[in-house]
């Protein structure tokens, strides 16, 4: 082998292991990020809320005065949103879940209408239960209610 032809494989050589070290690096620094948001877990209501007011406070400097009042605005959106849900989301929601047990009653035979009903009770029962429990169900299933 000459000594151009051995300068190009060792450049090529290089330029290979470089691809793959770069890879593998791009590759563990994706799977680590990936599992972390994975483990992270949602924040409850309450959580949510003392991390935000935690954070004002502290990021902010607020006095004691102005965290109480940060806390009777959020009590006060809170309360807002909770009567535009009732006022408003609620009665549309029953509206759709009514129109789309109705249609998919009207596509199952008489036998099928039966076994959907039995699905709902038992479905409607472990709800109540796990409300009971105190635990929060997890989240239907998309055309599932």
């Amino acid at each position: 082998m000459n000594r151009s032809t051995r300068t190009l494989a060792f450049w090529l050589s290089l330029v290979f292991l470089s691809g793959v070290a770069v890879g593998g690096l791009g590759y563990h620094l994706f799977r680590t990020r990936s599992a972390e948001a994975s483990a992270r877990r949602h924040l409850s209501p309450e959580e949510w809320r003392a991390r935000y007011v935690e954070t004002m406070r502290s990021r902010l400097h607020l006095t004691p005065d102005q965290v109480a009042r940060l806390n009777q605005i959020l009590d006060e959106t809170r309360e807002k949103f909770q009567t535009l849900e009732e006022e408003t989301i609620k009665p549309r929601k029953s509206e759709i879940i009514k129109a789309q047990r109705e249609a998919i009653m009207a596509m199952l035979t008489e036998e099928q209408r039966a076994d959907y009903e039995k699905l709902r009770r038992e479905r409607a029962q472990r709800r109540k239960k796990v409300r009971e429990g105190g635990k929060k169900p997890h989240p239907p299933r998309r055309g599932w209610r």
